[in-house]
């Protein structure tokens, strides 16, 4: 295989992890560590295609040890289930101030959402209030029954991710170099709420993304419809943020903080501990983090392809 098809290769191998099949334009967008054009991509793919190295079919590649078709099929569906309530629980809370954007991300994001999954989102927030908002967005969640509980995670949101606006760059939080999971979360983010276009902001401001996805456009606005605030609500998101700008907004962010520190220690074990992220730049609660184990089994799956 040349460089062209052992990239394909690469690309199919990870998302068939997920038994997650790819259309043409999904492996020219996610296509790993190499730049080309899309004539020749086409062109590649009907080779391997001809060499029975990977299979096609209804418009999907993949590879050839089994056909994946139906399950992207069927995660679709439940996937497009689950964005109808992340719409509905984004709605809720984009009016909260300091909320600059929300997004949609893992599994309804990849597409490989199953019935009893919940529904992660990845918030950014304006720089200093990252507590406060996660203090408002658990409450109003909470209230209208679309947080995920103790024994209720199906179609419920997961707010386990929140990032200030002012350090968008997740190059600290790779596991490796090459981390192939990080890059192609960060690609498939959904954005749900983003009137400032955070979404375009990270993929730029991660510039090491560009060497590991060299073909993916510099923007996520292109992909759902999103949620806009209304006069009304975008008035009153204005006047609390002006009035909790300064000093009152610093002195209710300190006791958001210390809150909820307080009952964290309480909730996060010593052995998730590594995979928890506490600071005023990020705050990261996956405590059951498996991108070190999707890497080894990537790796694993190329060696029977000799890449």
């Amino acid at each position: 295989m040349d460089e062209i098809q052992k990239a394909i290769i690469k690309t199919l191998s990870f998302f068939s992890l997920f038994s997650y099949p790819l259309t043409k334009e999904e492996i020219f967008s996610y296509l790993w560590k190499l730049k080309t054009d899309n004539n020749l991509l086409s062109e590649k793919l009907e080779e391997l295609a001809d060499n029975k190295i990977l299979a096609e079919k209804y418009g999907y590649y993949f590879l050839p040890d089994r056909d994946i078709t139906e399950n992207r099929r069927q995660h679709f569906l439940e996937s497009e289930l689950k964005l109808k309530i992340a719409r509905k629980a984004a709605k809720k809370i984009s009016g909260i101030p300091f909320i600059s954007a929300i997004f949609v991300c893992n599994s309804v994001a990849f597409g490989t959402a199953e019935k009893n999954s919940d529904i992660d989102f990845f918030i950014v927030t304006a720089k200093k209030r990252l507590w406060l908002v996660r203090f408002l967005t658990n409450i109003i969640l909470l209230i209208f029954g679309l947080r995920v509980g103790k024994n209720k995670t199906g179609n419920r949101i997961c707010l386990s991710f929140y990032l200030n606006e002012e350090n968008l760059d997740l190059k600290n939080i790779r596991v490796v170099p090459e981390d192939i999971y990080l890059s192609f979360w960060l690609a498939t983010l959904l954005p749900l709420y983003d009137p400032q276009r955070i979404g375009d902001k990270i993929i730029k401001e991660n510039r090491w993304l560009a060497e590991l996805l060299p073909n993916f456009p510099e923007s996520l606005s292109f992909y759902i419809k999103e949620v806009k605030n209304g006069r009304i609500k975008s008035f009153f998101k204005k006047i609390l943020e002006k009035t909790w700008g300064k000093a009152y907004g610093d002195l209710m962010e300190k006791q958001a903080a210390e809150a909820q520190k307080t009952k964290l220690k309480f909730s996060l074990k010593e052995q998730i501990a590594p995979n928890v992220v506490l600071d005023d730049a990020m705050l990261k609660f996956h405590e059951n983090d498996r991108r070190r184990e999707y890497y080894k089994k990537w790796l694993e799956k190329l060696q029977d392809y000799k890449i």
